[in-house]
């Protein structure tokens, strides 16, 4: 199982795939395979903290 993290830009989902890039296609979004990580990523990075971020569960392969 593997998390990412989704954030909504002006109504839209987007997933995050690095620092400055945003992917629409869960499939491409970077994945954390540790919820713990996941949660500090969302601390370090500040376009997370700048709209609002939530960690979702992955489709499994």
């Amino acid at each position: 199982m593997y998390y990412v993290i989704k954030i909504t830009i002006h109504g839209e989902d987007k997933y995050v795939f690095n620092d400055k890039l945003f992917v629409a296609n869960m499939g491409f979004a970077r994945k954390f395979y540790s919820l713990a990580y996941a949660r500090r990523y969302i601390k370090t990075h500040p376009v997370c903290t700048d709209y609002g971020c939530e960690i979702v569960e992955g489709i499994p392969a």
